[in-house]
């Protein structure tokens, strides 16, 4: 019995998990330029009463500075990879067959 509750518990624990981070995820990325723009916006124009043209000048700053960040993080994102690829790449090629596969593990 112990064993069921324990395992039923450990199973709620990992589903809660997962579920919190792909929601974390889709909240970071889950959007478009132009709806993180739209929410930015809303927030400024509350806080800063601002007009309507106002408005339409800062969703347009918005959406080119997010969509810029996007291209930037994207960027980095592949250039940690290529350095990480490298230094697989420099590890393995010091390491024997057995130290190749725990390492590869």
């Amino acid at each position: 019995m112990k064993k069921i509750f324990s395992g039923a518990i450990l199973f709620i624990g990992l589903s809660t998990m997962a579920f919190a981070q792909q929601t974390a995820d889709k909240k970071a990325h889950g959007y478009s330029p132009e709806k993180r723009a739209e929410k930015m916006t809303a927030v400024l124009a509350d806080k800063l009463s601002l007009t309507d043209e106002q408005k339409a000048k800062v969703y347009a700053i918005n959406v080119e500075n997010i969509k810029k960040r996007d291209i930037e993080r994207k960027e980095r994102i592949a250039k940690e990879r290529e350095v990480m690829k490298e230094q697989d790449e420099q590890i393995n090629s010091i390491l024997n067959a057995e130290q190749k596969t725990a390492y590869e593990q």
